[in-house]
């Protein structure tokens, strides 16, 4: 009798100590809040409108709220999985981001065992030139990272890119956190490649 109590009891510990988070099969794409604002190593984005599929981000120094109605600051443009599509200075002056200059580092549903593929085209290597680079990532793992001193659940995403007729590839590693409904670090692993950081967040449920 004590046995089968004592193995239920793991049971049930071990399901906690998974957490609803890694129970998940599937992670799906979150909406983002009026208010609700992240923060990188030098800025705070805070989302302040939305239109349709694409959110409005103020972008502010790390550590300053952003005020409604606030002029002088740049603003981007960008869609629930991150990619921006555009970017308004502080002057007014708004730059469009093409369609194939947009990473896509995560794509909705989440899921382990898929993944998805998209294109970006990059400087070549020759002076003026441009070079199509094929990105494959998908979910492997669910991982704690650490932020500030405490430990938060993220799904990693790999990829990788290469040119097309070459066989050099480079990788990427990227943490997608359910708790700040985007991805909190992108890690290239190599000289030279993109990076992200979100050093804090306050984002509703």
């Amino acid at each position: 009798m004590w046995v089968i109590v004592l193995t239920c009891a793991c049971v049930v510990f071990a399901t906690m100590a998974v957490g609803p988070v890694r129970a998940q099969n599937e992670v799906r794409a979150p909406e983002w809040t009026i208010g609700d604002w992240w923060e990188t190593d030098r800025y705070r984005l805070t989302v302040s409108s939305r239109e349709r599929d694409w959110y409005e981000l103020i972008r502010t120094p790390r550590g300053r709220a952003a005020t409604a109605g606030a002029t002088g600051h740049t603003k981007l443009r960008m869609s629930i999985d991150g990619r921006v599509g555009a970017r308004v200075e502080r002057d007014g002056s708004m730059t469009e981001t093409l369609e194939d200059s947009r990473h896509e580092w995560v794509r909705f549903p989440l899921q382990m065992g898929s993944g998805w593929t998209f294109g970006v085209l990059g400087r070549g290597r020759t002076i003026h030139s441009s070079e199509r680079y094929d990105y494959q990532c998908a979910p492997t793992k669910w991982e704690d990272i650490d932020v500030g001193g405490k430990l938060i659940p993220t799904l990693r995403i790999e990829c990788q890119t290469g040119t097309r007729g070459s066989s050099q590839r480079w990788q990427h590693s990227v943490w997608y956190s359910p708790d700040a409904k985007r991805y909190i670090r992108l890690t290239s692993h190599y000289m030279g490649g993109p990076t992200f950081n979100c050093s804090a967040w306050s984002v509703q449920p």
